[in-house]
């Protein structure tokens, strides 16, 4: 199954960030398999082979620490799951925010229809992710 991890304020060969060699290199030697860089924004697409997706990352930052100096996180999601948003959300994507975060993590408050903070409505949620959209006026709060 292919996974993918999305870190946070990485941009490739910016200052503070590794360039695209340095990224992927990380991962292959962390254990995952078919790892592709995409765009260059920090998300990653590997197949973390028989180990947790997780554990690939964590064993990917330390690489990524000592080649450019970054250390921030980077949830990891199915990719399928990543399809399946799109795929049900795709007309009103323009206007909508995907935050991913720990999987492990169970927030309860993360139900359609209910206000967040930061004026941010819940649209749908799972496990390690929200879609939000900014609430309107016409939006029950």
């Amino acid at each position: 199954m292919l996974w993918a991890a999305s870190f946070r304020n990485l941009n490739l060969g910016h200052r503070g960030s590794p360039v695209r060699a340095q990224l992927e290199g990380a991962f292959t030697a962390a254990g995952a398999v078919s790892v592709r860089s995409f765009q260059t924004n920090g998300t990653v697409i590997f197949d973390p082979g028989d180990l947790e997706p997780e554990a690939v990352v964590a064993a990917a930052r330390p690489a990524l620490a000592e080649a450019a100096g970054y250390d921030d996180i980077g949830p990891c999601q199915p990719v399928d799951v990543l399809a399946r948003i799109v795929a049900n959300h795709a007309a009103d994507a323009w206007d909508l925010l995907l935050n991913t975060f720990d999987r492990g993590v169970s927030l309860e408050a993360l139900i359609p229809g209910v206000a967040l903070t930061a004026g941010r409505i819940c649209v749908d949620a799972g496990p390690g992710w929200v879609l939000t959209r900014l609430i309107g006026a016409s939006d029950p709060v």
